[in-house]
């Protein structure tokens, strides 16, 4: 895939921008810190005199900034709040996420003028349009929406995104708007005819956000693949710029048009020449991942927002810096995160190593995979919307399980080898006989997207976490629901039972650790250690020990009983921790990251064995077989691999 793009960029002549990158310093003139949770998104009211933010802790403030001060907030969510906008004349204050509706309020008094209730999932995206009469909202239920702001009337639906649709952006003339969305969509839509104009090609992940220059004539966009990537109306790309190895997330243009900002993963704000994609400067703005960026009224401020809970106000000017006078914050920084190279020089990648076999989706990536008691067959949830059962002897499929409407996250096969599991975004978790394939039941009660389901040992339990930061313990006979437990901040990515039916594990983000009592329900301890969401969590088959692998590239060994860490690991050049196992003796542990690594680790000594190139892409799963004697792991490149267990350098 990599090698296609960059044929294609070379045929297109893009300038494509790769520099050496130094941080600079500035200090933000204000600094605002209201908010307990993640904030999504914020921007400054026509006037310039407030800021209307929301995030992750459901609420949608009015805020003097100056005196950081909240003036007035904005009732009736009910669930995380994932965008909010004002409209060009200063009367309206929009906000939507979880609650799958679009509210707009007046912004002076704070009265819900219209609730906008067509969405059946998450909108990520909102933005009235530059003459006031339009507000566009965009969800993962793959659609857009234009509203008629005069009345609150669904105008049209503009349909054909196959991903969650993340951010809009029109142009200067109410006419156009550009999407963006998982899988590196990008489409440009006529808001008068309704028609899609153009598919654009050039991302190769999720993007997050895109915004329109000035004069409606270009745009610029940034995503997951790391780059920021600048378009001119008709469709041509005329510069890429390499962000370096973390996720884009926000992305502006200046209101002069010379400069571009983007903001990424790593809390890193970024200036580039809008002509040539040239690098400018660099600041370390914020502590975790940079939300949103937009420019005051006047075009003097910059705005930015975080998970760090934090607003940030910048002067425009204190972020323009010659190439000649960058200074370093100081001397620990690492500047092999800004070289000139694509991402794929910033990852170190393991020895080759082949693997017994390979199966093959059809379907793209595999995010999870678990084995039937008897060491027979294979079960795999692949993320477009697949669940399959596979001969794990000749790599063949067997059964599909359908009945799924969104992309699919975890899967888990009973010990009993009768039933299996699988839940995403349809926020449903449906259990099928694993040798007929009928729908058995369905588990149904999280507000959102489902991504960890496991069978407890004994088999008298399924245990869902969800987005929702809210973890289920259901009847695994008949789905009915028996337990809620609840005190995650954040969104819950992993859960684990411990061999012996006592203890719920729970990863989340924002470095979220917890364990639990699964008889009840009650949080036993929050596990400190990690900095960024923790994605993979595994008990030892016979110590009161577990162990936890996150973004910031620690794998950490935790003693359950006292809550303190035994041991810290890190992946090989801080790449982002994805996957976890014990091996059944409890002799090893085995990572994956997100280059595609597997490493091999002595969990006595914790010296690392082995460390092999596995996928091309994320390693999303590891898995031994019931016998011990080989390991399967899967990964975004749309394989599961299985290998053999002394080929990895274990006993």
């Amino acid at each position: 895939m990599e090698n296609s793009i960059s044929k294609l960029l070379g045929l297109l002549s893009l300038v494509v921008l790769n520099v050496t990158q130094l941080f600079s310093q500035a200090t933000p003139v204000y600094d605002i810190n209201l908010f307990t949770s993640s904030v999504k998104e914020a921007t400054f009211t026509p006037d310039g005199a407030y800021v209307l933010a929301g995030g992750d802790d459901n609420t949608m403030r009015l805020i003097d900034y100056k005196n950081n001060k909240e003036v007035r907030r904005f009732n009736g969510f009910t669930k995380q709040i994932t965008c909010v906008d004002v409209n060009p004349a200063g009367t309206l204050a929009a906000g939507a996420g979880g609650d799958f509706n679009i509210r707009v309020f007046d912004l002076k008094t704070g009265v819900e003028k219209f609730n906008l209730n067509a969405h059946t999932h998450w909108v990520y995206g909102i933005a009235f349009s530059p003459d006031g009469k339009w507000l566009a909202s965009g969800s993962t239920d793959q659609t857009i929406i234009i509203w008629d702001m005069t009345t609150g009337n669904r105008v049209r639906t503009l349909t054909g995104h196959n991903n969650w649709i993340w951010h809009l952006s029109w142009d200067k003339t109410s006419t156009y708007l550009v999407s963006t969305a998982s899988e590196g969509e990008l489409y440009l839509w006529n808001t008068k005819t309704g028609t899609l104009e153009k598919k654009l090609i050039g991302h190769t992940s999720s993007l997050w956000s895109v915004d329109f220059r000035a004069d409606g004539k270009e745009f610029v966009t940034g995503g997951w693949d790391n780059y920021v990537k600048i378009w001119e109306l008709g469709g041509y790309m005329r510069v890429s710029i390499n962000n370096g190895t973390a996720w884009v997330y926000a992305v502006k243009y200046a209101p002069d048009g010379k400069f571009v900002l983007s903001g990424d993963a790593n809390g890193v704000l970024r200036l580039w020449n809008a002509g040539t994609g040239d690098f400018n400067s660099a600041f370390q703005a914020h502590s975790s991942t940079i939300e949103d960026i937009r420019f005051s009224p006047d075009g003097k401020f910059v705005i930015t927002c975080s998970t760090d809970k934090t607003i940030k106000i910048w002067k425009y000017s204190d972020l323009i810096v010659p190439n000649t006078n960058i200074s370093s914050v100081s001397d620990d920084v690492d500047y092999d995160d800004y070289e000139d190279d694509d991402y794929s020089s910033h990852t170190t990648k393991g020895d080759y190593l082949t693997p017994t076999r390979t199966f093959y989706s059809y379907r793209g990536g595999v995010d999870e995979i678990a084995f039937v008691k008897d060491g027979s067959k294979l079960a795999s949830v692949e993320y477009d919307e697949g669940v399959t059962l596979w001969d794990y002897q000749k790599g063949t499929a067997i059964r599909e399980y359908t009945g799924f409407k969104n992309p699919m996250t975890s899967i888990d096969v009973n010990n009993a080898g009768t039933l299996i599991a699988a839940t995403g975004g349809d926020s449903v978790v449906k259990v099928f006989d694993l040798n007929t394939g009928a729908l058995k039941f369905e588990c149904k009660g999280h507000q959102h997207w489902v991504y960890s389901v496991v069978f407890t040992p004994d088999d008298k339990y399924i245990v869902t976490g969800s987005t929702d930061q809210t973890i289920k313990i259901w009847d695994a006979k008949n789905g009915k629901l028996i337990r809620t437990l609840s005190g995650h901040s954040d969104w819950i990515w992993n859960i684990k039972v411990d061999p012996k039916n006592r203890y719920v594990a729970s990863t989340a983000s924002s470095g979220e650790l917890f364990l639990w009592d699964i008889k009840t329900g009650k949080k036993i301890r929050a596990f400190a250690g990690h900095s960024s969401s923790v994605w993979g969590v595994d008990f030892h088959p016979q110590k009161d020990e577990m162990a936890s692998i996150a973004w910031d590239g620690n794998i950490i060994i935790w003693d359950i009983n006292s809550g303190t860490s035994k041991k810290t690991l890190t992946t090989e050049g801080g790449a982002w921790g994805y996957s976890i196992k014990y091996s059944p003796d409890g002799k090893y542990i085995l990572t994956g990251d997100q280059t595609g690594n597997l490493y091999v680790w002595d969990a006595t000594t914790y010296q690392r064995i082995k460390f092999i190139y596995a996928h091309d892409g994320t390693l999303e799963d590891i898995k031994f077989s019931p016998d011990g004697r080989t390991v399967a792991t899967s990964g975004d490149d749309g394989t599961i691999k299985v290998w053999d267990k002394s080929n990895l350098g274990m006993k």
